[in-house]
């Protein structure tokens, strides 16, 4: 990737999480705001030699609730439930 950046060459993306179309997500609450590491929900990504194929974790609303009771912050569904 660092190659890719440095030769102005396009990154292909391949989504390997997906959400429902009804659930909002935003990285900036989670990292900006919320001071969340991405090894919580990538793994240790850079160390990786070729993209995950697999998500690291299963983004199930049981994982979501408990990493929010955890940090201690909303569990209201209209915060994540549009």
């Amino acid at each position: 990737m660092v190659a890719a950046v440095e030769n102005s060459e396009e990154i292909i993306w391949n989504r390997i999480y997906e959400l429902p179309d009804h659930v909002y997500f935003s990285h900036r609450r989670h990292i900006a705001l919320g001071k969340i590491e991405c090894a919580q929900c990538h793994g240790d990504i850079h160390a990786f030699e070729t993209p995950p194929l697999i998500p690291f974790v299963a983004l199930t609303m049981d994982f979501c609730i408990d990493c929010h009771d955890e940090h201690k912050v909303n569990n209201d569904c209209l915060a994540c439930h549009r």
